[in-house]
Parts: structure tokens; C-alpha cells; sequence
């Protein structure tokens, strides 16, 4: 488990989700006859905080948002007289969970927004559920877990153990569903293009599907801009976020480009002058995914013609690295500085 310091993203993701989702139902996702609900854990590497909801489609939400699914934490009974009650911190982004009416009234008072039972805890005590807590962390400070084997972990690495802070019911897990399309699948990528001559082109996508997208090339021309450089360059710099990632088969996703926006203007260091401009990548444009195991003879006509460095022959059958492709909406017309594919270890 790794935690890092909160993050502004984090409490914009939750309190999007407040708006969105509410106080969360368990009754809405298992039947009466199976009298039991499984809990999604997840966990956010930015943060370092982990959560728990009944909800797939918060949890849905959550893992587009550049959330980790750690499928299940545990079985909950569907309802039983000891509910467990769920709080949220808008101030630092953090969420508690706890069967004390106590500690739930107190963290009402101090600040955390009550969001109602989040679960209920077996009556017969079948499966503990340990409680840790983390004296150096305000988001994620607390852990819940069924594992007293990662109980005992996390109390040697600093952690405290706090006993336990409700229980499961000892019954089967469902079948995981599907997670959906997310962002995460080509955070740290670094998509590239050496293209023809000096010009390259880069671009590196997060989780959250912000983007950064630089291409370069070096000009024999436009010394008039600044006469004392030894070299001119001309840039697109641009940083934006996707959109509507969607699945189109396993090896091909599709997203669009929600906006973008340039660096404009000029800068000199002393040797080198950069020139910024822009190009014809605008919002509502698509981009394109192929992962690994994509069949080569399936990918956008000429697309290896964009990629010097496989010399317009690749020959395998399939892809083995990372490709990307902007499209110009409702068009299939593309510039060489919009054709990526992965950044080769060597």
C-alpha cells in the first residue's frame, strides 16, 4: 500500500460523486434471496486512500476517475440491526466509516457530512472487519480490512490497530464485473513519433485524462524572428483533457478530445529560439487507442507511413507497443505529429 499527500484532484473527484450519487442504497444491488451484498474496495494512488461502496456504479464512476478496483472487500448482509454509518470530510476530501452512533455524531458536529448507512454488519459476527489508523496521513487515514494478515503489516510499518470495526458475512463472492474503460490504461506511456528529418512529436496522458502533447522541428528558415540564434524551433505545446472513452473492441478505444489549448508566443534561451503555434488538433476531434495484440493489417490506412521508426514496413502481425492516432472529427484526415507509438525501452 503506498500513500501520498491529498491531492486538489481527490476533492474535486468526491465532491463531484456527493452530487452525484448521494447516500448509497445496498438494497438496490442484491436480491432478498441472496440476503447478502458484496463491497467494492478501491483505492486512489493519488491520495493513498481507499474506499468502500455496495454501489457498481460508483464504483464505475470512481475507476474513470482514475481510481484502482481492488475488487472486493467483503460480504455485508443486505440489512441486520447494526448498520454502519458513512461520513464524509469536505475539507480534506476524506471519507470515515463507523458503527458508533458516538463517533458519528461527533464527526457531524466537527464538520463531516453524514451521507447515511453505507452497509450493515453481520448480527452473528462472522467475519471481522480490523481498523487501522495512520497518525501521519489526513486522507486515507483509516483502513479496513478482513485480512489480519495486512492488519498486522500495516501496524509494523507505523500503523495503529484499533480493533474491529464491524463484520461480514462468511458467503461466496459474486462474479467481478467487468471494470469500465478508464484512463489509467495509458498513464505512463509515453507516446512518441520521430518523425522525418528533426521533427518530433510526444504525448503522455494521465489518469484523470488530462494530457500534455509537444512536437518540434528545427527550421532552416525564420532567423528574421531572432537573429542571434544559432537555431530556430518551431513548437505545438498544447495541454487538454479526453473524454468519453469508449471501448471499441479488446485491442482499440476510442476517446475525444474535450478541449485543448496552446502555448503561444516566443522563447529564447540564449542559443536556441522556440516559436509556438498551434496546429490542427482542436476539441472534438477523436483520438484513437491500439494496444498490444492489435492486428496490424486492422489499424488506419498509412499509419505505419507516419512512423519513421519502424521505416514504413512493419511486418509483424501484430502490434507490440502502444499506438495513438488523432483524427480531425467527421474526417479522416491526419497530420504525421498526430500518429504515436510507444517510447521503446531502448
Amino acid at each position: 500500500m503506498k500513500l501520498r499527500s491529498k491531492s486538489i484532484a481527490c476533492m474535486m473527484i468526491f465532491t463531484m460523486i456527493i452530487g452525484l450519487f448521494g447516500v448509497v442504497s445496498i438494497n438496490a444491488d442484491a436480491s432478498d434471496s441472496e440476503k447478502t451484498v458484496a463491497i467494492f474496495r478501491l483505492y486512489n494512488p493519488n491520495s493513498g486512500e481507499h474506499f468502500y461502496t455496495p454501489s457498481q456504479e460508483e464504483r464505475d464512476y470512481l475507476i474513470c476517475s482514475g481510481w484502482k478496483g481492488e475488487k472486493y472487500g467483503w460480504m455485508s448482509p443486505v440489512s441486520s440491526d447494526s448498520p454502519v454509518y458513512r461520513l464524509y470530510n469536505p475539507y480534506s476530501s476524506d471519507h470515515h466509516y463507523t458503527m458508533d452512533e458516538g463517533e458519528r455524531d461527533y464527526l457531524s458536529q466537527t464538520g463531516w457530512n453524514y451521507e447515511g448507512i453505507g452497509w450493515y454488519s453481520d448480527d452473528a459476527k462472522s467475519v471481522p472487519l480490523y481498523r487501522q489508523f495512520n497518525p501521519n496521513e489526513i486522507i486515507g487515514a483509516h483502513n479496513y480490512t478482513t485480512s489480519l494478515e495486512e492488519n498486522d503489516w500495516l501496524c509494523s510499518t507505523g500503523w495503529q490497530a484499533e480493533g474491529i470495526g464491524w463484520y461480514g458475512v462468511d458467503a461466496t463472492f459474486p462474479e467481478y464485473p467487468e471494470e469500465p474503460a478508464n484512463f489509467g490504461l495509458f498513464d505512463g506511456i509515453k507516446y512518441w513519433n520521430a518523425g522525418k528529418g528533426a521533427f518530433s512529436s510526444e504525448m503522455s496522458i494521465n489518469t484523470d485524462g488530462t494530457f500534455t502533447r509537444r512536437s518540434s522541428g528545427v527550421s532552416a528558415i525564420g532567423y528574421d524572428l531572432h537573429p542571434q540564434a544559432d537555431l530556430i524551433f518551431w513548437c505545438v505545446e498544447s495541454t487538454g483533457k479526453l473524454c468519453n472513452l469508449t471501448k471499441i473492441d479488446e485491442y482499440t478505444y476510442k476517446a475525444t478530445i474535450e478541449s485543448i489549448e496552446y502555448k503561444t508566443g516566443g522563447e529564447y534561451n540564449g542559443t536556441t529560439y522556440y516559436e509556438y503555434a498551434s496546429d490542427i488538433v482542436k476539441a472534438g476531434d477523436a483520438i484513437y487507442f491500439y494496444m498490444p495484440g492489435k492486428k496490424s493489417s486492422e489499424v488506419i490506412e498509412n499509419y505505419f507511413d507516419f512512423l519513421p521508426s519502424y521505416k514504413n514496413n512493419y511486418d509483424k502481425e501484430t502490434l507490440d507497443f502502444h499506438g495513438a492516432i488523432i483524427l480531425e472529427a467527421d474526417s479522416s484526415s491526419v497530420s504525421p505529429d498526430c500518429v504515436y507509438c510507444e517510447l521503446p525501452d531502448n
